[in-house]
């Protein structure tokens, strides 16, 4: 079926599956700064980008947060922290890499620059801030959608039908985190960063210290790799059981979305049917 979006600054059609239509349909009417919660979220996955371990959490939240007042308040922190807030947080690894005789001054100048040039949309080296690059994702009725694309270049372009339209691939709820219980934490292999990486990242440590949220969070409806997202007196199941198969369930929802078209998610599809009595 086809729904209406917003893409690249103009109005345009794209294909979505009946069942995340219908999971479109119960999020979109959803107040601003409605509180929300998801339990058993399996965020990451095992063997994926790094991960060894993906964490599993309880969530609640503040969905749909205004974005241009969580990327003020960030502006505003980075540009009170100064060298003396970030130098006795560096780790002994930044400065095995600088070697003596480095003005740490003029690097630490030049990663705040970077960082508030990222935060202001002004970095185009940064992935997601490259030109072409917002063409990935749409808007409807507030909700950001994510495409289906393929690298052109060096950027991920919207892969479109013989008609011309682009594919939903995921409702992204945007969310400011309340609280979180922890069941499982995440691993990660190490990462061998540079530098300059290392002196943006105890910045952004800063500002954690003193309160400042740095990620604005998001997780992908469609995906199911939770056990139920509520919302607005609406619930929505996913593939996740319980804690003790969280990861491979969230491994199986994906694979489901990807050879399914279920008309809802797959265990809440289960459980209707289940409960049709046959005379």
């Amino acid at each position: 079926m086809l729904i209406e979006i917003n893409h690249n600054g103009r109005t345009e059609l794209a294909n979505i599956s009946q069942r995340d239509a219908i999971l479109l349909d119960e999020v979109t009417g959803t107040q601003r700064g409605s509180f929300a919660f998801i339990s058993n979220h399996v965020s990451g996955e095992a063997g994926v980008k790094g991960c060894l371990r993906p964490e599993i959490s309880d969530r609640l939240l503040l969905s749909n947060p205004r974005y241009d007042r969580f990327l003020a308040r960030k502006i505003e922190a980075v540009q009170a922290v100064t060298l003396d807030d970030v130098t006795p947080l560096l780790p002994r690894a930044f400065f095995a890499k600088v070697g003596e005789g480095a003005d740490i001054g003029e690097m630490f100048s030049e990663a705040q620059a970077t960082l508030l040039a990222r935060y202001r949309g002004e970095d185009t080296g940064t992935a997601g801030q490259r030109e072409g690059q917002a063409e990935a994702y749409g808007e409807h009725k507030g909700f950001r959608l994510k495409l289906a694309t393929a690298k052109v270049g060096n950027v991920m372009r919207p892969v479109v039908d013989s008609e011309g339209h682009p594919t939903v691939d995921g409702i992204m709820v945007s969310f400011y985190e309340v609280s979180k219980t922890v069941h499982q934490s995440s691993e990660y292999k190490p990462v061998n960063s540079r530098a300059d990486k290392i002196m943006r990242d105890t910045i952004e440590k800063v500002l954690k210290l003193r309160k400042v949220r740095v990620a604005y969070k998001h997780f992908n409806l469609c995906k199911g790799n939770f056990t139920a997202f509520s919302m607005n007196s609406a619930t929505i199941l996913g593939m996740v059981r319980d804690t003790a198969t969280a990861e491979l369930d969230a491994q199986v929802a994906n694979m489901v979305r990807h050879i399914g078209d279920l008309p809802a998610s797959p265990l809440e599809t289960l459980e209707r049917e289940a409960s049709v009595t046959v005379n």
